[in-house]
């Protein structure tokens, strides 16, 4: 039986698998695809990161594009207020 969109079938035992969380031991190679200006929840996941480097390893941030009122409708305009949005946030911490 073939899934839509060619997506693969997995078993219920490789979807728990692929939901468990990570082994408690050791840092996680992590990449934060933020948009921390368009809500306060990246901003603390930055943070949070940042603060615990003994379990996770940041390999980069990336400012994500947004669309909406706060970025005046333009994604490239949300992207800029969240790259100097995350750069306020690091410079803190």
């Amino acid at each position: 039986m073939s899934s839509p969109a060619s997506f693969p079938m997995l078993s219920d035992a490789e979807r728990l698998q692929r939901l468990a969380a990570p082994p408690a031991i050791g840092r996680l190679p992590i990449v934060i695809d933020t948009d921390p200006y368009n809500e306060i929840d990246d901003q603390f996941a930055i943070t949070h990161a940042m603060l615990s480097p003994d379990r996770f390893d940041i390999k980069a941030i990336y400012a994500a594009p947004f669309a909406n009122e706060r970025s005046g409708f333009e994604a490239a305009c949300g992207m800029e207020k969240s790259y100097l949005t995350a750069q306020a946030v690091l410079q803190r911490l």
